[in-house]
């Protein structure tokens, strides 16, 4: 039958007429067929399926069911069937169903079977895809125009040829041939896909990626009688996929923050920039609210924001701050692009926020530099002008100038000095400006200007070349020298300090020849012996004593080389800035044991007695114990060496106020007068003659100061003279919080000892309570926060007294704590004015005094002061604790404060 197309209401109009025919038929011989009342039904639902197809098939089932149950199967008139009459109606739908399921099978058959061979070749030249049939040997036996475009080969020219002959698929990453397609379908008979990764070569040596699947070609009895290959040229898509990839890896590598997001504000992707700025990961971001990066007064703005994107509206360069994952406020440029899809529906949008924060630092600086300046230049005692190169008129004069020259600013602005009248010599002003065109600038010149007065007086001008808003002009300095007196006192000066100046360069010449020198020296001797002593040992003709002695001696002097280069390294990262700490609480009892211990075998070859007087309880300082170390090491070492046989050496650990002092003391030679301002320099050294005694760079005592600063502290050298010896004293600031010895927690990222939660007894009354903590040093404000933190109390800091009583008048705290060696105003002076304040609230804030000041006299003035606890660091954390809460809850133990004195 042919595949007619029907409308749907003719197919269904047949079918009903098919089973009112069968009815009809039915109704009339019921009586001779009584027991085959269906079989005219039947013919009717085989018919409408054939002609109708499968719905119209159905249709007549259940049509004829209906009609059946009601007038054919007894009682008639009536959908009351006995239990005969369902069976059979029954039988007849399983029957029917049957019937209408096979005659639809032979219908699609049919249909399938009158597609031609020549419309499947139409279809196959038709696809997008090459697609290529051979027999069972693997000789091609078509190929569609995409295939041949792909190939390079004609139909005609590749017929008959094997699949090889006509290209080759190779591994994209290997290169190395992939199996055949056709072994591959002949061997296993099933379709397939072939390897991934593949690149086909065409018949001109190209290289295209492709998709490819093959598939046998069966007969009637199964038996395969050639493959179908069918390839897909993924050029496009593979380069739409690198440049994705190319994308994203910008995207990725931006430094400002790129993220995308929903018309509803939710975060879809985050890249690395984005982290940087706001502190939240990619797994934390994606899938949140945008509001969690908008501070909660901002949040009114992102409401207009995405108002304006859900109205496709785009956002160019907003300027806007941001919260961060951290706390911070981070000044931000936004450029919010809009995202749609294929359909030109807005979907999403894409946040570029570029840091603001240099920028307005930059100009926040820049502000402050131009006030800066422009107070300078108003206050300044000398007179100063600024005139236009191009016209030569003022553009602004100082307050001096025009008490100098009588003239207002107003009738010098906008004026030239010649039509002011000021010089004496025109010709003078005409030299000056050819001085600046020429070379940028005047220094010093004198002058003879006349005042508004006609008075007449002789002027030092110097002058410099600027540029305001992009025009040339010159900065002009006028100082009055008309006194002769002092003009000689002022050419006196400079030409002392310009000869002071070339002394110092020659001075800086001179060491700089004289360590390079000491340099060469310091290498080449122990290069000397080492080099010596290899060669006598290869002649293999040393004895086992003098053999074993060479090795030593090479070795003594590749420790002594070693120690010169480490110094010259340490130098380098002092120079550069490079020279970092791992710090940690530190006792230096330890340290100044471990350093001894290091120094001890070359005092004991010099009969050096090294004296010891360490107080156990000079408490922790916060440090790098290997550096604290080398610097005890480096005082050690110098003293010893510079002390004559038989000498003595002492060392001493004390607390002095809030520091810690390690002092190396020594009977050697000492340090002359004339030396001891140098000491500490680099490449200094009090005797660099080719005669000298003692060898070394003068690197030490350098690299001590440096060590030494970096910990916060300071380094002293004194010496009565020439053979009298030296002393050494390093101090370093103890730590706020005292760190018991069983304890030893290591210090965290905030400065605060890890495992405080751990070791502090929380009252829960300090839960809440506001402390102002005031002391000028950060790594005690932070470990004093960090303490009171754990007990959930609301911390203030503040870093002078200034900073305090804005704090209290702001923050209304219940308990202060407060150092008392502050630059400035001292703790002291600070109490004074909060008792003097009249707010009754500040007059009565409770005050702890936490200090370096141990002593008995120190206690009784911080109390007499109006100070209620007096503390000494460094502070045990839970006597802290328990002094705050004894100020808030009066009805907890008082305590010691004697016992906290150390």
């Amino acid at each position: 039958m042919a595949d007619v197309k029907r409308s749907p209401l003719l197919r269904y109009g047949v079918a009903l007429l098919l089973v009112a025919a069968a009815t009809i038929i039915t109704w009339f011989l019921q009586a001779e067929h009584a027991r085959t009342p269906f079989a005219f039904y039947f013919i009717a639902v085989i018919a409408a399926t054939i002609y109708g197809g499968r719905w119209p098939g159905l249709m007549a089932i259940a049509l004829s069911a209906i009609i059946s149950s009601y007038l054919i199967l007894p009682p008639r008139f009536s959908f009351l069937i006995g239990s005969e009459g369902v069976i059979q109606l029954g039988v007849f739908l399983f029957v029917a169903l049957v019937i209408a399921s096979l005659t639809e099978r032979a219908r699609g058959a049919e249909r399938k079977s009158l597609l031609s061979e020549a419309s499947l070749r139409t279809t196959l030249r038709s696809i997008g895809d090459a697609v290529i049939s051979t027999d069972s040997r693997g000789c091609i036996t078509f190929m569609n125009p995409v295939a041949q475009a792909l190939t390079g080969w004609t139909m005609e020219a590749a017929v008959g040829r094997e699949l090889p002959e006509v290209f080759r698929i190779i591994n994209e990453y290997s290169r190395k041939p992939v199996e055949s397609p056709i072994e591959k379908v002949l061997r296993d008979g099933v379709v397939v896909g072939l390897a991934n990764h593949t690149l086909l070569i065409s018949r001109d040596g190209r290289e295209i990626p492709i998709d490819d699947s093959g598939a046998p070609i069966k007969d009637e009895d199964g038996r395969i009688t050639g493959v179908v290959l069918v390839f897909h040229d993924i050029t496009e898509r593979r380069s739409g996929e690198d440049a994705v990839r190319k994308l994203a890896a910008i995207v990725e590598s931006a430094n400002d923050a790129i993220f995308g997001k929903t018309l509803d504000g939710v975060i879809t992707s985050w890249n690395n920039g984005a982290q940087r700025l706001y502190g939240y990961s990619s797994e934390e971001a994606v899938g949140q609210s945008v509001s969690m990066l908008v501070p909660e007064e901002r949040l009114e703005e992102l409401g207009r924001i995405m108002e304006k994107l859900r109205a496709g509206e785009s956002i160019e360069h907003f300027e806007t701050v941001r919260r961060a994952k951290d706390g911070r406020v981070v000044n931000v440029a936004l450029t919010i692009s809009l995202i749609k899809n294929d359909a030109g529906e807005v979907i999403g949008a894409s946040t570029i926020a570029h840091n603001l924060t240099e920028r307005i630092r930059a100009e926040q600086a820049l502000r402050e530099s131009e006030e800066r300046f422009a107070k300078a230049f108003d206050s300044s005692p000398l007179a100063l002008t600024i005139t236009s190169l191009k016209t030569g008129r003022l553009l602004e004069v100082n307050d001096t100038f025009t008490r100098l020259t009588g003239y207002s600013k107003d009738e010098a602005v906008g004026h030239t000095t010649l039509e002011l009248g000021l010089w004496a010599e025109p010709s003078d002003r005409t030299a000056e400006l050819a001085m600046i065109a020429e070379s940028g600038e005047v220094y010093n010149t004198e002058y003879r200007f006349r005042m508004r007065d006609g008075r007449e007086l002789v002027g030092m001008l110097s002058a410099e070349k600027i540029e305001i808003g992009g025009e040339p002009c010159a900065l002009t300095v006028i100082q009055d020298i008309t006194e002769k007196k002092r003009a000689e006192e002022e050419g006196e000066r400079l030409f002392h300090l310009e000869r002071q100046a070339r002394k110092e360069a020659e001075e800086a010449n001179r060491l700089k020849d004289e360590f390079l020198a000491t340099l060469s020296h310091e290498l080449r001797t122990p290069l000397t012996a080492m080099l010596g002593w290899t060669r006598m040992l290869r002649t293999r003709m040393l004895d086992e004593d003098t053999a074993r002695h060479a090795l030593e001696t090479i070795e003594r002097n590749v420790r002594s080389q070693t120690q010169l280069i480490e110094d010259l390294l340490d130098v380098s990262r002092i120079i550069t800035g490079k020279l970092g700490l791992e710090t940690r609480p530190v006792e230096l009892a330890s340290v100044i044991e471990a350093a001894m211990d290091s120094v001890q075998p070359a005092a004991e070859a010099k009969e050096i007695v090294l004296e010891r007087q360490l107080d156990p309880t000079a408490g922790p300082v916060l440090g790098d114990p290997a550096r604290l170390q080398q610097v005890v090491w480096n005082l050690l070492s110098n003293a010893v060496k510079f002390t004559p046989k038989g000498g003595r050496v002492r060392v001493s650990l004390g607390r002095r106020d809030s520091y810690a002092a390690v002092s190396v003391a020594d009977t050697g030679i000492g340090i002359s007068r004339e030396f001891l301002p140098y000491v500490f320099d680099r490449f200094r050294q009090a005797d660099s003659s080719s005669t000298r005694s003692h060898g070394g760079l003068g690197l030490g005592l350098a690299i001590v100061r440096h060590l030494v600063e970096l910990h916060g502290g300071a380094v002293e050298a004194e010496s009565h003279g020439a053979q009298r010896g030296a002393s050494f004293t390093v101090k370093l600031p103890l730590m706020a919080v005292n760190i018991r010895r069983d304890d030893t927690p290591e210090v965290s990222g905030d400065g605060a000892p890890d495992g405080y939660r751990a070791m502090l007894e929380c009252p829960p009354l300090l839960r809440g309570v506001r402390v102002l903590v005031v002391d000028d040093e950060e790594d005690a404000r932070q470990l004093l926060s960090a303490i009171l933190d754990q007990c959930e109390a609301v911390v203030e800091t503040a870093s002078d007294a200034n900073q305090a009583i804005e704090a209290v008048r702001r923050t209304r705290p219940d308990v202060l704590i407060s150092d008392i060696g502050m630059p400035g105003e001292d703790g002291y002076d600070l109490l004074k004015r909060l008792r003097e304040d009249f707010d009754p609230a500040a007059k009565a804030l409770p005050a702890i005094a936490l200090t370096g000041y141990a002593s008995e006299e120190d206690r009784t003035r911080s109390l007499a002061a109006g100070f209620q606890i007096h503390l000494t660091k460094p502070i045990d954390p839970q006597s802290l604790i328990a002094a705050v809460n004894q100020l808030v809850n009066k009805d907890s133990p008082e305590i010691e404060t004697e016992k906290f004195l150390s």
